[in-house]
């Protein structure tokens, strides 16, 4: 599904919030003192002079990407997000530029999609990034010869220690989905990283967060029953991710996006015998401390790195096979694609008020 993102436009319009939840944020083992990454301009040559651009690779609102391929040798190759200034006019769209590459230069990661440079020129800015080649997570996933316990472990794994270290650096990624979780290269043992900040955010203090925005099948409770929020609801978009990639199936999936959150509102989910007879009770555990409604009581990424699952043999969950829901996860996985296409037109608002219905 499409993500739909709404900011408040009305002043005057009052939006009922929760409490003021006190926790002990992972966020607090970052050294508030601790200067953010240094945004790495580049003013001493053009975009143009360094690098050629070559085929279109995607699209948004206000941005398009290229691959690139510098223009000396040794010709390294490159993503670079294309941004028309004159699309940037009003300071909040200014500020959201500023926070995704000021966020971007802070993460270091080995699996987190890396910014290289960037330009600011008469009519565009250009932002040189990483290019991860080997495709999207679930793609993969349905190409393996055999999947078992263990291939899903490894590759989960990559993620949480990916949103563990974003939340240490006081980020919240906030677009936690299989699309943006994307593999270095075409090898079998290619990293995964994590990509896509457009809408991640410093978290400044708990809770502090209310903007309405995320993908409606791996929304957190707290985002749609407007509540203040904070990195915790990365921690549920991961326990849905890691539920759909054992099991082949979302664990919250409705026709209509209101059904959809209504299911989330409830917490209402199954482990259906015919793909989870099988699964390890670690895997099951996991999932429902990622999929706890109260994000005071839920399993956050640095957690669930240090639960049995992820630390236990992997003999074991090598010998567990998945092949029934691979079948199942190939189906999902191309349903999910052709309602990305349908829904590539639709207003991004549109799911949140279709949702209010």
């Amino acid at each position: 599904m499409s993500c739909f993102h709404l900011c408040w436009k009305d002043p005057r319009e009052r939006v009922k919030v929760g409490p003021f939840i006190e926790y002990a944020s992972a966020s607090a083992k970052r050294n508030d003192k601790e200067p953010r990454g240094i945004i790495p301009w580049v003013h001493s040559r053009s975009f143009h002079h360094t690098y050629e651009l070559r085929e279109l690779l995607g699209s948004g609102s206000f941005a398009v990407v290229h691959s690139a391929i510098t223009r000396e040798p040794p010709f390294h190759s490159y993503a670079v997000k294309v941004i028309q200034r004159k699309k940037l006019l009003t300071h909040k769209a200014l500020l959201a530029f500023k926070d995704e590459v000021q966020i971007m230069a802070t993460l270091q990661h080995g699996n987190i999609i890396q910014l290289h440079e960037l330009y600011k020129e008469r009519d565009f800015f250009f932002v040189v990034l990483e290019k991860l080649e080997g495709g999207e997570l679930f793609d993969r996933l349905c190409e393996r010869s055999t999947y078992t316990e263990k291939n899903a472990r490894d590759a989960m794994r990559m993620i949480f220690e990916a949103v563990a270290y974003c939340h240490s650096q006081q980020v919240a990624h906030r677009d936690l989905k299989p699309e943006n979780c994307l593999l270095k290269d075409t090898s079998e043992d290619s990293l995964i990283k994590v990509a896509d900040f457009g809408f991640a955010k410093f978290v400044e203090r708990p809770n502090s967060l209310r903007t309405l925005l995320g993908s409606p099948s791996y929304t957190a409770p707290e985002i749609i029953n407007y509540i203040p929020y904070d990195e915790r609801a990365d921690n549920w978009s991961l326990g849905v991710i890691l539920f759909t990639v054992l099991g082949g199936y979302p664990p919250f999936y409705h026709p209509t996006i209101h059904g959809t959150f209504q299911q989330i509102r409830q917490g209402s989910y199954s482990f259906l015998p015919d793909f989870w007879t099988g699964i390890s009770p670690d895997a099951k555990n996991l999932i429902k401390g990622l999929l706890t409604r109260d994000p005071r009581e839920r399993t956050t990424s640095e957690q669930a790195l240090q639960h049995p699952w992820m630390t236990g043999r992997g003999e074991l969950l090598e010998q567990r096979c998945l092949s029934n829901n691979q079948e199942r996860l190939q189906d999902y996985n191309s349903e999910r694609k052709r309602e990305r296409r349908a829904n590539a037109v639709r207003s991004a608002s549109m799911y949140w008020l279709v949702s209010r219905r």
